[in-house]
């Protein structure tokens, strides 16, 4: 990701595949830290309420001291920007599909 690296994780016990997101401290440096940090927490505060197909479900977070660190959902197609760009648009038919499989759930 842009703030931070992501890492495939296996549960040792469950076997389960997770996706582990660390952001260093250090890359969030001066007036924006605090910003950023505020943003971290309200983003870690929602995802831990919201319960839906569509929303990668965030399992666990953690501080360490150069560390913050998040256990989500493990999404192996990527994400829909990653998606986007690499097709460098889409047609209608598939951004229809798309918002229609987004908005099914809601």
């Amino acid at each position: 990701g842009a703030f931070g690296k992501v890492n495939l994780a296996q549960h040792k016990l469950t076997g389960h595949f997770v996706a582990v997101k660390s952001l260093k401290k250090a890359d969030l440096e001066g007036n924006e830290k605090e910003s950023f940090r505020s943003k971290v927490t309200n983003e870690v505060s929602i995802l831990q309420k919201v319960n839906h197909k569509n929303i990668v479900r965030l399992y666990d977070s953690y501080e360490t001291d150069n560390r913050i660190v998040f256990v989500m959902d493990l999404c192996g197609g990527g994400d829909l920007l990653s998606y986007i760009r690499r097709r460098k648009k889409l047609s209608e038919d598939c951004a229809r599909h798309i918002f229609k499989q987004c908005v099914k759930g809601v």
